[in-house]
């Protein structure tokens, strides 16, 4: 399966009993942080028997908390689309947020 952009590519639909309908990972969790450490919290007794340690290493597309400036002056394509990509724009920030506090 292929990751599933709203609006762009189709959902992607299990064949199963119920149906379940796939979303891209990404929505909840961009960069893996959160499955990595949920990863290690859950193996960290064979961690700390078996290793030295963990290296967490995060390697990244986009800047962290990079926010995109507000334009000073809209023209009517703005008006019109930023309210559709507003979330998609930034929803790295949002994640960068909630992931760091």
């Amino acid at each position: 399966m292929c990751a599933t952009f709203p609006y762009v590519l189709p959902n992607v639909f299990l064949p199963s009993k119920p149906i379940v309908d796939v979303m891209d990972a990404g929505i909840r969790d961009n960069f893996g942080q959160e499955t990595t450490l949920r990863y290690i919290y859950t193996f960290r007794d064979w961690i700390n028997e078996n290793t030295s340690g963990v290296i967490f290493v995060q390697i990244r597309d986009t800047r962290k908390n990079d926010v995109h400036p507000v334009k000073d002056h809209k023209d009517l394509s703005d008006l019109l689309f930023e309210p559709l990509f507003s979330m998609q724009t930034h929803w790295s920030a949002m994640q960068d947020f909630h992931q760091t506090t």
